[in-house]
C-alpha cells in the first residue's frame, strides 16, 4: 500500500497561518498541523500548539492610520492600537500671508514661468538654424502662456494682499 498524501497547513515562528503544504508519508514536517485553519474576513489564523487548533486574530496588516498625530503603518495582526484614526490630523497653517504668498508663487507660478522661458529658449535656437516658422510659433506659445501666468500672479496676489 502506498503512502497517502495529505495536505498539512504550515505556520510561522510566530504561529500564523502562511500555507499549505503537503506530508508526503514522512511525518509531520515541522511547523505544520492537519488542522485546517477557516478562511475569516479581517482575521489571520494563529496555531494554539497546547489546545490543538488555530485562533483568529484580528489582521489590520498595511493599513494607515494615525495615532496621536502620528501616521503609523500596521506591521503586525492584532488590535489596532489604542488612539487609532484613519482621519490625518489637522495642521494648522502658522505661515506668514508673506511666506503663504511666496509658497503660492513658487508652486502656481513659477512652473508657467519656466515653460515660457523653454519656449523663448527654443524660439532661438530656431532662429539660430534659420527655422523662422517654427520659432515665431513657439513665441506664440509663450505669449499665450504669458496671459495665464499673470491671471495666476493676480489670483496670487488677490488671496494674499499685502
Amino acid at each position: 500500500m502506498e503512502n497517502e498524501i495529505k495536505t498539512v497547513y504550515q505556520y510561522n515562528k510566530d504561529k500564523y497561518f502562511v500555507g499549505e503544504d503537503s506530508d508526503y508519508g514522512q511525518g509531520l514536517p515541522n511547523n505544520c498541523t492537519y488542522v485546517r485553519p477557516q478562511n475569516r474576513k479581517g482575521f489571520v489564523a494563529q496555531w494554539n500548539q497546547k489546545d490543538g487548533k488555530w485562533n483568529y486574530v484580528e489582521n489590520h496588516v498595511g493599513e494607515i492610520g494615525y495615532v496621536d498625530g502620528e501616521r503609523v503603518e500596521v506591521e503586525s495582526p492584532g488590535k489596532l492600537p489604542e488612539g487609532w484614526s484613519t482621519e490625518a490630523p489637522v495642521i494648522e497653517d502658522t505661515r506668514t500671508p508673506e511666506q503663504k504668498r511666496e509658497h503660492a508663487y513658487i508652486v502656481e507660478a513659477d512652473p508657467i514661468a519656466r515653460r515660457i522661458d523653454g519656449y523663448y529658449i527654443e524660439a532661438d535656437a530656431y532662429d539660430a538654424v534659420g527655422d523662422e516658422p517654427i520659432a515665431n510659433e513657439c513665441r506664440k506659445k509663450a505669449s499665450a502662456l504669458l496671459s495665464q501666468f499673470l491671471a495666476v500672479k493676480k489670483d496670487i496676489r488677490t488671496r494674499f494682499p499685502d
